[in-house]
């Protein structure tokens, strides 16, 4: 097999498979005058699609994030992002800080994603669809 073929057969493979990250970073909901934690969910993957079946924050105890205008699950196309978000004042006071790396989400196929702090967040913005 040559170098060319074996490469092109890595790309392949690696193609196939489904990348998820999780982050989570604080933020301001303008219209409802509130901080929340927004939870951002990026499949990755440029050929498969991710299904988002559930988000919480692991704090102990399971504090669900149920959020009516970001209904679940949510099917994540290749190479797409969506974002929820949860009141700060909704989790315990003695986990705000670690917030950033308690979110979780869980996929279709079983996967729980731990979250890591989001990179980089600009001081304003809109929120993924």
């Amino acid at each position: 097999m040559s170098y060319e073929t074996a490469l092109g057969w890595l790309w392949k493979l690696l193609s196939l498979a489904r990348v998820v990250k999780v982050h989570c970073h604080i933020g301001h909901l303008p219209h409802q005058g509130v901080d929340c934690y927004f939870v951002r969910v990026i499949n990755s993957s440029p050929f498969r699609k991710a299904v988002v079946t559930e988000v919480w924050f692991d704090g102990g105890i399971r504090i669900p994030v149920l959020n009516n205008e970001r209904p679940l699950p949510k099917v994540l196309p290749p190479e797409e992002m969506w974002e929820t978000w949860i009141p700060v004042n909704a989790l315990p006071q003695h986990i705000r800080a670690q917030a950033p790396t308690l979110a979780r989400a869980k996929l279709s196929d079983g996967t729980i994603i731990s979250s890591v702090p989001t990179p980089d967040v600009s001081p304003a913005g809109f929120v993924a669809r």
